[in-house]
């Protein structure tokens, strides 16, 4: 019994403890989503005055686009052709111009720039929103719509459609 307690009870003294370790990977990758508000999926811009065709005319949709990036980003806009109507007339896009706003400041995203008035360019999608330093978990954008009038009172009265198209791109 001695020699039990001599030579067992310094090992259950002096126990071990056994570890191990495992490395931890967070792993980002770049993650985009743009969405349009669902119910603003028609924008119209009403000539009904003289006024409209010598000043223009502006429509805000307002929280008209969501962003999400987990990285930096730009947002373009184009528009997939001029606004056509049905017998072949034609108004240009360039005649129609969007400004984003960020709903609640631009303070949301550091480093964040909006554009001003971007005329539509069916041959080229132009930049309206860059965040070269920081993405956004979700910030909302007003779209101010705005057609100059120039040129329109020489068409024929109708609808004239065109498909505005914006697209993220990460930075």
């Amino acid at each position: 019994m001695v020699s039990f307690v001599f030579f067992a009870l310094p090992h259950l003294m002096f126990a071990q403890v056994q570890n191990g370790s495992v490395r931890l990977n967070v792993v980002l990758s770049q993650v985009q989503s743009l969405t349009v508000n669902q119910s603003q999926g028609q924008v119209d811009l009403h000539f009904s005055q003289k006024e409209d065709f010598r000043d223009g005319v502006d429509i805000n949709e307002r929280n008209h686009l969501n962003v999400f990036s987990s990285g930096r980003f730009v947002v373009k806009v184009s528009a997939q052709s001029d606004l056509v109507r049905p017998g072949g007339h034609v108004i240009p896009a360039s005649t129609i111009a969007v400004t984003p706003v960020a709903t609640g400041g631009i303070t949301q995203v550091p480093g964040m720039t909006t554009a001003n008035k971007v005329s539509l360019s069916p041959r080229e999608a132009r930049t309206i929103i860059k965040s070269p330093t920081h993405g956004t978990i979700a910030t909302s954008f007003d779209v101010l719509y705005h057609a100059s009038g120039e040129g329109y009172a020489m068409l024929d009265n109708g609808t004239y459609s065109a498909t505005v198209v914006y697209t993220i791109e990460a930075e």
